[in-house]
């Protein structure tokens, strides 16, 4: 493609964005969440798990990494990626939030983070493959590639 195809294309995508995103869906930090809505996206999530969507979509993510990370298409397939997934969330409880991990709260220390703590994603696993044995993904068997434990 040509420089010039190529910045069409981009200025006909932002055409399109801008269109679609006179209304935005705000994203909370995973912090802010209530209890209850926090128990919500969990439940939701455990039941992607369940359905095989989360490991359709994991496999999706995993198959293209090298293409995506590192790569202009990043932000755009990420857009993309994360628009899915708080569908596939909405399928499941219709309205459920879907927060994001503001991790510069955490960069200078993650493993003391809350969020690997069993009111969130769980401890940050134990045993010599760091299988997660607590909190609302504890025990969770993957599928991707291989079977195995969610592990940090």
């Amino acid at each position: 493609m040509t420089r010039c195809g190529l910045l069409l294309a981009l200025l006909g995508l932002a055409g399109l964005v801008s269109a679609q995103c006179a209304n935005p869906k705000q994203r909370p930090e995973i912090r802010s969440l209530s209890p209850e809505d926090r128990g919500r996206f969990f439940r939701a999530l455990n039941e992607l798990r369940k359905n095989g969507e989360l490991d359709r979509m994991s496999k999706l993510h995993v198959d293209n990494a090298d293409t995506i990370h590192g790569h202009p298409v990043f932000l755009v397939f990420h857009r993309v990626f994360v628009n899915d997934f708080a569908a596939a969330l909405d399928r499941v409880d219709p309205g459920v939030p879907v927060p994001y991990w503001d991790w510069s709260l955490d960069a200078s220390n993650p493993v003391s983070s809350a969020l690997f703590t069993p009111d969130y994603c769980g401890g940050n696993g134990v045993g010599d493959k760091n299988c997660v044995e607590s909190g609302p993904f504890s025990n969770w068997e993957m599928k991707v590639d291989s079977t195995h434990c969610l592990a940090r």
